[in-house]
């Protein structure tokens, strides 16, 4: 088993084994959590696809392995499993233990912050991954501020980040 494969499952192993502690219950979470799960997986798979075939990042077999499927080795694919399942574990254990304030920035300091992470990426049009980071930050932060404004404002959600 390589490196990657195996600080992946270890990255899993707590957040699998405590998804059945009592106060958070996160094994009750798990449907939704494995289709959110699976669409970024989709999502950050076609990028890391389509970065690597670009040449702009690449897998050192002496970690990761030399077998690849659509040019990532399977640790990187383990990656959009564990890592999102990790983290919504913690978002969720930090909704279980801590009593939720709201922050009340408004829609406009989000924006704004889309404006900087906008300008940033035309700084970088000539880097391939600096710029599309700094765009699809924009982007996010943007439907962000229109689609899930609420929870911009919960603490919780800033905790777990």
């Amino acid at each position: 088993m390589d490196f990657y494969v195996l600080l992946n499952l270890v990255v899993l192993a707590f957040p699998l084994m405590l998804s059945f502690d009592k106060k958070v219950a996160f094994y009750k979470q798990w449907p939704a959590a494995f289709s959110s799960i699976a669409l970024v997986a989709v999502v950050f798979g076609v990028w890391d696809v389509w970065m690597t075939a670009q040449g702009v990042w690449s897998f050192n077999p002496e970690y990761a392995g030399t077998l690849k499927f659509l040019g990532l080795p399977p640790g990187e694919w383990l990656f959009f499993i564990c890592v999102p399942y990790a983290c919504i574990f913690i978002l969720a254990c930090v909704r279980g233990y801590v009593k939720d304030k709201e922050f009340n920035f408004p829609r406009w300091i989000w924006l704004a912050w889309a404006g900087v992470f906008l300008a940033a990426s035309l700084l970088f049009t000539g880097k391939t991954y600096t710029f599309m980071v700094f765009l699809s930050v924009a982007l996010a932060l943007s439907a962000a501020a229109w689609l899930v404004p609420n929870t911009m404002k919960s603490r919780n959600f800033w905790l777990a980040m």
